[in-house]
């Protein structure tokens, strides 16, 4: 190949690379935002107005709590009454009864987001009694109750709509939320709170792995949103979560776009033309 024709590939995928790095940029700075503004959410709130509360400018729009300082018409509550039904450690299944039958959702089926990747979940035999004892509906939070390391112990995993019937491995705990008292989604993120993740540290145990039990968990204490804060809370940050998801989509179209220029440009099946002159335009023959 031409020493100029190399040096237009490169120049192409130098393109490619820049908006790649560049959509990563803006990946991580939406991911940022949604971090500080959930803090700010879930201490703060929203006024009648969809307004951040001002703890300086307001302070009577804020009162004092077993938590602190919480705004004005939210409750504490125990997570315990946050539930519909008791929380429910998973099943285990002898290594014999793995490898056939249904999903059976483990820690390693947990994505970096936590939701759960379905297509890595092993399968198991499982009887009709423990797929309704066992079984996992949509808005099911699912909290590791055994860990390698204290820091993976109590993470909350939410559980969306399922291709196929699932249950969930004996390392975690299933809660099944009363949406009357706090939305499903809502309590997924206040377990990934800083303020309530080191509550749920002081609660675990550590011998030769980090646990939690359930008596533990249920303990702890949350601030609770009305119904109708809970709501708009939620639009908020689900409105940012489809900005992120759109550029991720953004990001994989641009990894596949270079790795099909790689295969055209690098074989020689896609033959660029060299300007003569530095300002002409290149162009790609197909």
């Amino acid at each position: 190949m031409p020493l100029p024709e190399q040096h237009r590939i490169a120049e192409i995928l130098d393109t490619v690379d820049d908006a790649i790095q560049q959509t990563e940029a803006l990946i991580a700075k939406l991911k940022e935002m949604r971090q500080g503004l959930l803090h700010d959410l879930l201490t703060r709130g929203l006024d009648e107005n969809g307004e951040l509360r001002d703890t300086v400018a307001n302070p009577e729009q804020f009162e004092d709590s077993p938590l602190g300082r919480i705004p004005r018409g939210w409750v504490v509550h125990a997570i315990c009454s946050c539930l519909r039904s008791e929380p429910q450690n998973g099943l285990y299944k002898p290594a014999d009864q793995i490898g056939r039958g249904a999903l059976i959702i483990g820690q390693t089926s947990i994505t970096p987001a936590r939701t759960l990747d379905v297509s890595v979940a092993r399968r198991a035999a499982i009887t009709p009694s423990e797929m309704q004892q066992f079984g996992l509906v949509s808005g099911d939070i699912l909290v590791s109750r055994v860990f390698a390391t204290l820091a993976g112990v109590g993470l909350p995993a939410y559980v969306t709509q399922l291709p196929e019937p699932a249950v969930f491995e004996s390392n975690m705990i299933r809660l099944r939320v009363n949406e009357s008292v706090i939305r499903s989604q809502l309590l997924f993120e206040v377990l990934r709170t800083h303020e309530v993740r080191k509550q749920i540290l002081g609660v675990a145990t550590i011998s030769n792995q980090a646990s939690i039990n359930q008596s533990g968990l249920m303990g702890i204490q949350i601030g609770i949103p009305p119904l109708a804060e809970q709501a708009v809370i939620i639009g908020v940050i689900s409105e940012l979560d489809k900005c992120i998801r759109a550029e991720e989509s953004c990001r994989d179209q641009l990894h596949l776009l270079k790795r099909g220029l790689m295969q055209d440009l690098l074989t020689g099946r896609v033959r660029v033309s060299v300007a003569e002159e530095e300002d002409e335009p290149v162009h790609v023959h197909t």
